[in-house]
């Protein structure tokens, strides 16, 4: 049995003690510190962050603009750089965003891959090397609806997430999604991050997730509470584009939430920051529990 000491969190508080495990499941929990333990520290179940653009780690130059200007598709800062960078840099710009994320406790990620199969073949070279798992949602290289390609790309991924709903023509969209529910993957989609999207018009894709929500009504969250569709909030994104998730009330709908860090051209890849901040935008709305963060 693999030991390590330090203070665990039961659920309720932290307290001071000893977890262990054999072949990945935890067996013993109690207090006291271990005789040799493999680590000390604090003790946390592995994160998973919910939402990630790894790719545009390769940006990095400082950043100025509005959304359209830096991450919209397809004319966006982050699309020209992709376009322009050698597979080489990107890949080894995602490892160090990963890096990053298994240095700050997180376990697994929800990439949306941009660039097609060939961005989807750089997300797999880049997370072969790395002891974490990932959730690859790739996306066609364009706008535009092609049979072949979108089949090319849900073979090997995990699904398919797109920019928002306004970005895409109707009909193309809705054969998106219609594909993606026939093999058994994963749909996921932005919305409401930029302007407030209709919402039964994105809930009718039968996403698995939303994400942002910023500019959400209280009917919309409603909507998406009844629906039983979980939305992932990425606050320090969502910051500094000068706005700011309602944390407290899409809680108050019920709605199942989860944390991403989004962009790794703006944030870093660390879901601890993710939380901290999180916590704190939700004071500026009436405040959650820290419990409620974790």
């Amino acid at each position: 049995m693999e030991r390590v000491s330090g203070w665990y969190y039961d659920g309720r508080r932290f307290r001071e003690g000893t977890v262990g495990w054999e072949d990945d499941v935890v067996v013993e929990i109690r207090s006291g510190r271990a005789r040799r333990p493999l680590a000390e520290g604090l003790i946390l179940p592995g994160l998973w962050n919910a939402h990630t653009h790894l790719g545009d780690a390769i940006v990095t130059q400082e950043l100025k603009g509005t959304i359209e200007e830096l991450v919209a598709p397809p004319h966006g800062l982050k699309h020209r750089v992709l376009a322009k960078a050698k597979d080489a840099a990107v890949i080894a710009a995602m490892r160090r965003a990963m890096a990053t994320m298994i240095r700050t406790g997180t376990t697994g990620f929800s990439d949306f891959r941009e660039g097609g199969l060939g961005g989807l073949k750089l997300l797999y070279a880049a997370l072969a090397a790395m002891p974490t798992q990932g959730l690859a949602l790739a996306r066609p290289v364009g706008l535009s609806y092609n049979p072949r390609e979108v089949a090319a790309i849900l073979r090997p991924s995990d699904g398919i997430a797109v920019s928002s709903y306004i970005d895409w023509p109707r009909d193309a969209i809705e054969k998106l999604a219609a594909d993606a529910r026939r093999a058994k993957k994963i749909f996921a989609i932005h919305c409401s991050e930029r302007v407030r999207e209709k919402i039964d018009a994105v809930l009718g894709l039968k996403p698995a997730f939303l994400v942002h929500m910023v500019h959400a009504t209280d009917g919309d969250l409603e909507r998406c509470a009844d629906a039983g569709v979980p939305i992932v909030v990425c606050p320090r994104s969502n910051a500094f584009f000068g706005m700011t998730p309602d944390i407290p009330r899409m809680l108050r709908h019920g709605i199942e939430l989860h944390l991403g860090t989004d962009n790794a051209m703006i944030n870093t890849p660390s879901l601890l920051r993710e939380m901290e901040f999180a916590y704190r935008v939700a004071r500026m709305k009436g405040g959650v529990p820290a419990r409620e963060i974790l």
